[in-house]
């Protein structure tokens, strides 16, 4: 199930907004592709994708710094910016 919303989500998020201006509306576009290539590859290559994921298991603290940070960023350019 989680590939085929990864999927959906990306495609959902390239068909309405597959912008690549040089301003913050490019990471909205960026995630819909990381998304479309997540959904991909969980349908392709299960197997090799659990393994990789694995591995990041080890920086989950790091992946949620890094999220909370993204979501910062377009928060403030959403709503204030």
């Amino acid at each position: 199930f989680g590939g085929a919303a990864a999927l959906a989500g990306g495609v959902l998020i390239l068909t309405f907004h597959n912008s690549w201006a040089k301003d913050w509306t490019t990471i909205i576009t960026v995630i819909g592709w990381i998304a479309l290539a997540k959904g991909a590859a969980i349908h392709l290559a299960p197997s090799v994708f659990d393994a990789h994921m694995k591995r990041w298991e080890k920086h989950s603290q790091l992946a949620g710094l890094i999220t909370t940070g993204l979501g910062l960023v377009l928060a403030y350019y959403g709503f204030l910016g």
